[in-house]
């Protein structure tokens, strides 16, 4: 994988190549440039899979950047870094194509964490093209589509501490696991995928140590015995944070395929909704309910585009939208166009 590098500051530059073993992480090509302008000439050349990218910078800044890496469609994953005076900066890359942000001077440990949730959606949307292949060989739509719907509960019950809701989703994905119908690599994606999903919680949520990280050695009942000491150490711990609206939107960013909701947020930050939802206007510009709706929308866009074997109901439970009529409506509302509509107006288009 290649990396590519954005900042006028050579001392910036040079801190994030030595900071990290980078090919630990499968990037074997390391790219600089000093400006957003540099940056595109180097776009246009090369793919790559991820950009650190500084915000305030001469001739094109971080934010002209990510309006051309959005506009060009680029599959690329972002991160960008930024003073504390400039949040809003860091706000509006949030908004757009960014998936995590940094406040220089950068801090190693925060480094690497958004680098491993890079890593992680490079990975995850790579699996799709797997999951798209085993469709095309058989029909698991169904299957698929009620993993989709279990994971999402089993999320909910996790982050609401509900134990016994906990134990009878486990049961029906077990159940759905070892069904006749289901596919040796249909089942092979889903203990992948609840992997990554879990150390994605672990990470968040600071709990190390509450999952088996050998993947070699993931199976169901380690599944079950990683999540019962997820939620117990959700239990433990103090999880008191005072409400950072930037840690909100990466929150949402990490989340918005599940069915969250204000009043879910609100919780995790021990405010209150009207508190919540004043502030996050006032910084963000919009609601919460529609930063996640874009969110879910741009996702659901981009299944749409580069997967053509995903069907629009798939399509829908993993935008996060486990009924489909309802994305349906949304998803023209925010497009004027149906789902149908707009794979058809992109199927030609190559990516």
């Amino acid at each position: 994988m290649r990396l590519l590098i954005v900042d006028d500051e050579l001392w910036s530059r040079q801190l994030i190549k030595k900071v990290i073993h980078w090919n630990d992480y499968g990037f074997n090509e390391l790219s600089e440039a000093t400006n957003g302008e540099e940056a595109i000439t180097l776009l246009e050349k090369y793919p790559f899979s991820l950009i650190i990218t500084d915000m305030r910078m001469p001739k094109v800044d971080g934010a002209q950047l990510l309006q051309y890496v959005r506009e060009h469609d680029y599959s690329c994953e972002i991160i960008v870094m930024s003073g504390y005076e400039d949040y809003k900066y860091l706000h509006e890359a949030l908004k757009t194509k960014a998936i995590d942000y940094l406040l220089k001077p950068v801090v190693k440990a925060e480094l690497v964490s958004a680098v491993k949730r890079a890593t992680d959606i490079i990975k995850e949307n790579q699996s799709y093209e797997y999951i798209e292949e085993i469709l095309r060989n058989e029909d698991l739509k169904f299957e698929l589509n009620k993993y989709y719907e279990l994971k999402n509960i089993i999320y909910k019950a996790l982050i609401t501490v509900d134990e016994k809701k906990l134990l009878t989703e486990l049961d029906q994905l077990e159940d759905l696991i070892k069904s006749k119908e289901m596919n040796n690599q249909l089942s092979e994606f889903i203990y992948t995928d609840m992997h990554r999903f879990l150390i994605r919680l672990e990470d968040e949520y600071n709990l190390e140590g509450a999952i088996n990280h050998n993947y070699n050695a993931f199976n169901f009942t380690s599944l079950q015995k990683s999540l019962s000491m997820m939620m117990q150490a959700i239990i433990e711990k103090d999880v008191y944070k005072k409400v950072q609206i930037l840690d909100v939107q990466k929150y949402i960013d990490n989340h918005f395929t599940e069915s969250i909701t204000l009043a879910d947020i609100a919780d995790i930050y021990h405010v209150s909704k009207e508190h919540l939802s004043r502030l996050f206007k006032k910084q963000v510009g919009m609601s919460v309910q529609q930063y996640i709706t874009n969110k879910k929308i741009t996702y659901a866009k981009r299944l749409l585009k580069k997967h053509q074997a995903l069907s629009i109901s798939t399509v829908s439970v993993m935008s996060g939208y486990i009924d489909v009529q309802y994305f349906y409506r949304v998803f023209k509302k925010e497009t004027m166009l149906t789902p149908i509509q707009f794979r058809d107006k992109n199927i030609n288009i190559i990516q």
